[in-house]
């Protein structure tokens, strides 16, 4: 992970030091339909999948505890934008997501060696935050420039949050995690890149 000065977050907005993260995408609109049917459709498909994964059962899925992941199955983090929040899943069963809340998003990131090994190596460094977050069962997006961390596990959601520019300077106890997260995210932005992952669902 790169760190000159100077970086680019998910949504493509150049920000602080400390680490490269080149946007995925220039906007949220940009994956919406135009007119404004199509984009409330686009809209509730994401946020219907978002909703699907924070209800979701470990058991849905075959993920049990193990010796190396004993209480987090899964991580959700979302950053809040000015244009929206995107929200970045990575389960232990390998499936990796991105999905935009105003629409659209790119599923089925797992499939590929490169992204599923990065978000399994997320999911472990998780294990090592349970104590810093609280249990939770409302899921509310973040504010701009906001990060919300939800970790699954076997006894419930738990979620912390933090300021994204603390989080990126390296300035808070999550910061770690949240540079695992951008790893899955950077990754998953050069296999776009080299034409090697499909692009966005709409």
């Amino acid at each position: 992970m790169s760190t000159e000065p100077g970086y680019f977050d998910v949504m493509g907005h150049l920000t602080g030091p400390l680490f490269l993260i080149v946007g995925i995408f220039l906007a949220l609109t940009s994956v919406a339909a135009e007119d404004r049917n199509g984009k409330n459709a686009t809209t509730e498909g994401s946020r219907g999948l978002r909703k699907m994964v924070l209800n979701l059962s470990p058991r849905d899925i075959s993920i049990v505890p193990t010796q190396e992941h004993p209480r987090v199955w899964g991580v959700l983090m979302e950053t809040g934008y000015q244009e929206g929040s995107v929200s970045l899943v990575a389960l232990l069963d390998g499936t990796v997501s991105l999905y935009f809340s105003e629409g659209g998003g790119i599923i089925g990131a797992g499939e590929y060696e490169r992204v599923r090994k990065r978000a399994l190596k997320l999911v472990g460094v998780a294990e090592n935050y349970v104590e810093d977050f609280s249990k939770t069962a409302e899921y509310p997006f973040p504010p701009q420039r906001a990060v919300k961390f939800y970790l699954l596990t076997f006894s419930g959601i738990f979620t912390a949050d933090a300021n994204e520019d603390d989080l990126g300077e390296n300035r808070h106890k999550l910061s770690k995690l949240f540079y695992a997260a951008h790893d899955v995210i950077t990754e998953i932005r050069l296999m776009q890149e080299r034409g090697e992952l499909p692009g966005l669902f709409q």
